[in-house]
């Protein structure tokens, strides 16, 4: 009875993810997916963000977290970015609207990024890795 069962889930989450892939999946089954991407450290001249993460949801909805910081400027940095959602082959399925952070002074102040955007749903089980694009 336990490896039925065991056989039956693992050939439900096959199932799932292929219908996913092809975009047809129930609704019940995309409410419930989500996916996370890490970022360690990323630097843009002197203007610092760490500890990003992605998130992705079947829904549409999409969330990366991180913190930025600059070490030296003139004037007042501001980290500005994008993610492109690429498929097999590299193709591009998605590219979101370009966010900024607040603007940094050279303080040693630690700004965290909260930034939320959404997508259309069904790129969603068909995206293979996101790529952020930056500028600060």
């Amino acid at each position: 009875m336990r490896i039925r069962a065991t056989v039956r889930r693992v050939c439900t989450i096959a199932v799932v993810a292929t219908l996913g892939a092809l975009g047809v999946v129930s609704p019940a089954q995309a409410a419930a997916a989500s996916r996370s991407w890490n970022y360690n450290q990323i630097l843009a001249g002197d203007c610092v963000q760490r500890d990003g993460v992605l998130t992705i949801d079947s829904d549409g909805v999409a969330t990366y977290t991180a913190t930025v910081w600059t070490d030296h400027t003139w004037s007042k940095d501001v980290w500005w970015g994008h993610f492109e959602f690429r498929g097999a082959g590299g193709r591009v399925l998605y590219v979101s609207p370009t966010m900024e952070s607040v603007e940094m002074r050279a303080d040693g102040i630690h700004h965290p990024l909260n930034w939320r955007f959404t997508f259309p749903p069904q790129v969603y089980w068909q995206t293979l890795w996101p790529t952020q694009y930056y500028t600060c």
